[in-house]
């Protein structure tokens, strides 16, 4: 036997997530509540240009009290698709727009706490823009070649969980000559 849900109902709703209690019957027989973070989707982007550099985006993180070097990206707004959020976001967040989108795949958080999924694009034939920033974002783009995000990746200064799978997965694609 594996385990089996019981009951699940949401005890708390906010703007982008909601806190579910589940009760299980796990395998022994015995039986266990947890409560379930679930985040809506969201998108993460790599731009790049036609020489191979990407384009991140550093911002200010208050939860860490730190600027971040990390992708852009966003959650998946009502209404909207991925691949337009993903759009929307590039365009605020670092001032970029473009004119070939390729959707590399998807990815999830392996997280019996919290969990929600990813939607990785990457974006080509770019062009600047005005960038739309909200108030609260404190962001600045970098420019930088895959590889040197690459080494930031390996010395843990891009330490993001999205960031460097983003990034490995560019680069493997690239490598692969699928990209």
């Amino acid at each position: 036997m594996s385990t089996k849900v019981l009951s699940e109902k949401t005890v708390l709703t906010a703007d982008f997530f909601k806190i579910n209690e589940v009760n299980l019957e796990l395998k022994d027989g015995s039986k266990r509540t947890y409560l379930q973070g679930r985040r809506d989707p969201s998108i993460s982007v790599i731009p790049m240009d036609k020489n191979g550099d990407i384009y991140l985006i550093k911002e200010y993180r208050y939860m860490y009290k730190k600027y971040l070097l990390q992708t852009v990206g966003g959650m998946v707004e009502h209404g909207l698709s991925a691949l337009d959020t993903a759009k929307k976001e590039l365009q605020e967040e670092a001032g970029i727009t473009a004119t070939d989108w390729l959707e590399l795949g998807k990815y999830q958080a392996a997280s019996s706490i919290l969990t929600w999924e990813t939607r990785l694009f990457l974006a080509k034939g770019l062009s600047m823009v005005k960038r739309d920033l909200e108030e609260a974002e404190e962001i600045s783009v970098v420019k930088l070649p895959l590889q040197e995000a690459i080494e930031k990746v390996l010395t843990g200064e891009i330490n993001t969980a999205a960031a460097v799978t983003n990034i490995l997965w560019v680069d493997k694609l690239r490598q692969s000559g699928k990209i």
